[in-house]
């Protein structure tokens, strides 16, 4: 292979790295830029609160896991696969699974930044988890913040409401 070949070949492979580094770089974002949900998780009534508005959208919440997502969002569609492997852990353990698109819903845009996000609500109807489901670019179950804490959650030896607003990653704003 000619040496003027193989460097432009080299210089179009860094080339095509390069750009797929930058957008891939212009999707990441902070979960709760403007620390809404770090400052209202602070209150003490936080958790009746969240309580409160998703009992408007589900009668009774206890062993209800709701998926905040948005086919206008292109992170929601880098998440499915890792959805897809939350559900069928809290399907078999009797979890009612809901997804909501978070554009469509006021009551949301009081609670939670940016999506995709999980809510999961216990045996006794009480939060369990609030946030993204990973960082990093993808999304993906590789970075995933929810799975140790959903399988507390499932077992019921969690301590409370676990809400986690900083996170760095693929998400859209509400």
């Amino acid at each position: 292979m000619p040496i003027k070949l193989t460097l432009a070949v080299m210089l179009w492979v860094g080339a095509s790295i390069f750009a797929l580094l930058y957008i891939a770089q212009s999707k990441v974002s902070n979960f709760d830029p403007e620390q809404r949900l770090l400052t209202a998780s602070m209150t003490q009534d936080f958790d009746e609160e969240v309580k409160a508005t998703f009992s408007e959208l589900q009668n009774s919440l206890n062993k209800t896991v709701f998926h905040l997502n948005s086919e206008d969002c292109y992170c929601s569609k880098l998440s499915e696969t890792h959805i897809r492997k939350l559900n069928s852990t809290f399907k078999q353990s009797g979890y009612e699974v809901k997804t909501i698109d978070p554009l469509k819903t006021n009551q949301i845009k009081k609670v939670i930044p940016s999506y995709p996000a999980i809510i999961i609500f216990d045996e006794q109807g009480n939060l369990g988890y609030l946030g993204p489901y990973s960082t990093g670019y993808l999304c993906g179950a590789s970075n995933s913040l929810i799975e140790p804490i959903a399988n507390t959650i499932v077992a019921n030896k969690h301590m409370g409401a676990t809400v986690i607003a900083d996170g760095e990653g693929c998400y859209c704003q509400i």
